[in-house]
């Protein structure tokens, strides 16, 4: 038996080291999903999948990745 938990954040250097699968959201619908168990490098195709990673891969360069 699995668990499954929710967790809605802005925060995709968090989700890339607890997450295994992720759906991005745009205005209430999802507009992309992906696993990250069979991949880690993904390449997101959405506007918004883009800005959320890019961001998230800029702040790990920064050092300023986090668990919390």
């Amino acid at each position: 038996m699995g668990i499954t938990i929710v967790i809605v954040t802005h925060e995709m250097n968090v989700v890339n080291k607890i997450c295994n699968k992720v759906a991005v959201m745009e205005q209430g619908k999802v507009v992309e999903t992906f696993n990250l168990e069979e991949n880690k490098d993904i390449k997101p195709k959405s506007v918004i999948s883009k800005i959320l990673f890019n961001e998230s891969k800029e702040s790990i360069q920064k050092g300023d990745v986090y668990v919390g």
